[in-house]
C-alpha cells in the first residue's frame, strides 16, 4: 500500500502545487484531510470524495494518541490513500513516523511550509536561516519534547491554533525571552483576512483574536 501525505501550503488556492492537485484527484485513491477546516478545501477537492479527521482531535485524550488513531486509520483504508494535511507536509506531522512504523509506504508531496509564509508576512529578515517548530513540540498540550528556541535567531511557532496551546507556548518561551519581548502573531498568511499583530509574550494567550490551525507566533530575535 502507498500512502501520501500531501501538504496543502498555508492557505491560498493558488499556492498548491500542481503535483499536490494531481496526487489529491489521483483516481482510485481514498482521500482524507487532517482538518476540513481550510481555506477553500471544497473547490481544492471538487469531484473528490473525501473525510476529515477532526473528530478525532474532540475523542482523543492526546496529540499522540490523535497521530495514533489517524495512522491506524489510514493504514486500514486500502492501497491507495491520501492525507492532506495544512503546510510543507513534514513539520509537525508525528503521523508519519507511525505510518512507517506500521509498514506503509509514505511520499510526501511537499508544499509550502506555514513557516515560511508567517516569516515572510511579519517582515522579517532571516537571511542567516531561521527556527521553525510546531507549537506543541515546545512542550504542554500532549507532547512534552521541550526543545529550546535560540533567542538570538528569528523563530517560527507554527500552528498556535487554541488558546490552551498559546498559554503552553507563552511558558515554554518565557524560558528564553523576558515577559515584555513581543511576539507577531500572524493568521491566514497570504489570504485576504491576513491579519498581524504584535502583543507582549506575557499576554500571548489573553489576546482577543481567535485562535486556528492558521495561527502562528513570530518572535523576532533578541538584539545583543
Amino acid at each position: 500500500m502507498r500512502i501520501s501525505v500531501v501538504g496543502l501550503g498555508p492557505g491560498p488556492a493558488e499556492w498548491v502545487t500542481p503535483a499536490a492537485m494531481a496526487r489529491l484527484h489521483l483516481p482510485g485513491a481514498r482521500v482524507f484531510l487532517r482538518t476540513r477546516l481550510f481555506p477553500g478545501i471544497q473547490k481544492l477537492l471538487e469531484g473528490v470524495v473525501w473525510e476529515s479527521f477532526d473528530a478525532l482531535y474532540e475523542q482523543a485524550e492526546s496529540l499522540r494518541d490523535v497521530s495514533r488513531m489517524m495512522a491506524e486509520r489510514l493504514i486500514s483504508s486500502g492501497d491507495e490513500v491520501v492525507l492532506a494535511v495544512p503546510g510543507d507536509g513534514t513539520l509537525g506531522e508525528a503521523v508519519l513516523s507511525r505510518l512507517r512504523e506500521g509498514r506503509a509506504v509514505v511520499e510526501v508531496v511537499p508544499g509550502i511550509a506555514l513557516g515560511v509564509a508567517a516569516l515572510a508576512a511579519a517582515g522579517l529578515a532571516a537571511a542567516g536561516g531561521a527556527q521553525i517548530v510546531e507549537a506543541t513540540s515546545l512542550g504542554g498540550s500532549g507532547i512534552d519534547l521541550l526543545i529550546e528556541l535560540n533567542p538570538g535567531w528569528p523563530a517560527v511557532v507554527t500552528g498556535v491554533f487554541n488558546p490552551r496551546v498559546a498559554g503552553d507556548l507563552k511558558l515554554a518561551l518565557q524560558r528564553v525571552y523576558p515577559p515584555e519581548h513581543e511576539i507577531c502573531l500572524v493568521q491566514h498568511a497570504g489570504l485576504d483576512d491576513e491579519h498581524i499583530h504584535a502583543v507582549p509574550l506575557a499576554e500571548l494567550d489573553r489576546t482577543t483574536r481567535e485562535f486556528d490551525h492558521l495561527t502562528h507566533g513570530v518572535p523576532p530575535n533578541v538584539e545583543g
